[in-house]
């Protein structure tokens, strides 16, 4: 796998995705975005908190728009090639899940995925996250 194209076309698919669910949010004052990576199942799951929804903050799985992305349920096609890839390097060669938490906090933080979240209304609070999903000390890899 090269990891360098695989970010370039992850920064494409992001942008996209962001771009086109914009719309749907109005005026909304986003508080969280976060970025749910599963190296092993081959998934990526993108939530938005909005600042009427703080009071979920602790829990991702509850907030109202968790894993608005659906790749799983078959709403976000243009991820899949990039996520099988993801699953087969992290199975084939027992990548460190690591490599790919830090592969897609490059990503988020591109100019060009920087400029999709840029479009929505962010709170004053506002902040991404991007966590080791089985470790409750996980560090903010966006950071």
């Amino acid at each position: 796998m090269n990891v360098e194209n695989w970010k370039s076309e992850m920064r494409a698919v992001v942008c996209a995705k962001l771009h086109a669910e914009r719309d749907r949010f109005g005026d909304r004052q986003l508080l969280r975005f976060d970025v749910g990576i599963f190296p092993w199942h081959g998934w990526i799951e993108l939530s938005l908190l909005f600042t009427e929804e703080a009071h979920l903050l602790n829990d991702v799985a509850t907030w109202p728009y968790y894993n608005f992305s659906e790749q799983q349920e078959g709403k976000w096609p243009q991820v899949d090639a990039l996520c099988k890839e993801m699953a087969e390097t992290w199975s084939a060669n027992f990548l460190n899940s690591e490599t790919f938490f830090i592969a897609v906090a490059d990503v988020i933080r591109s100019d060009e995925v920087q400029n999709a979240i840029a479009s929505f209304k962010r709170d004053e609070g506002f902040c991404v996250t991007l966590l080791n999903p089985d470790n409750a000390k996980s560090p903010n890899y966006y950071i």
